[in-house]
């Protein structure tokens, strides 16, 4: 149990980082783009700092929450793989053995009614 509590105290303390830097990168980049605009300049110089940070926001994302190569991804893709073909094998299994009389109460198809239905609906006339 002490192990999960550090884990996820680490886990918290990365997306506390994360949404920490975020704010201050949303907050600097609305500041950049409205000290740009109140210069009047023509140049539009606040994408460099915006983007150059905003770089740094993307990779601790990816490196807190996980993105395709992170080891969380695989371990959960992992799992889920072995689950459907546990399920795939357990369902051929049940499935190999099945046979229409194992059914309960199933309800048994009385063709002499299903024919004179067919022959009514074949002798409608359309329009």
């Amino acid at each position: 149990m002490e192990e999960y509590y550090k884990e996820a105290k680490k886990l918290v303390q990365k997306k506390k980082g994360f949404y920490g830097n975020f704010t201050s990168w949303l907050i600097m980049s609305i500041f950049f783009f409205v000290l740009n605009m109140t210069m009047n300049t023509h140049f539009h110089w606040w994408i460099f700092p915006v983007l150059g940070w905003g770089i740094g926001v993307a990779y601790q994302y990816v490196e807190t929450f996980g993105i395709f190569n992170s080891k969380n991804w695989e371990k959960r893709e992992i799992e889920k793989e072995m689950s459907r073909l546990y399920y795939r094998d357990r369902y051929k299994a049940n499935r190999d053995g099945l046979t229409l009389n194992d059914i309960p109460d199933r309800e048994e198809l009385d063709i002499p009614d299903f024919e004179k239905l067919k022959r009514e609906w074949d002798d409608q006339e359309y329009v």
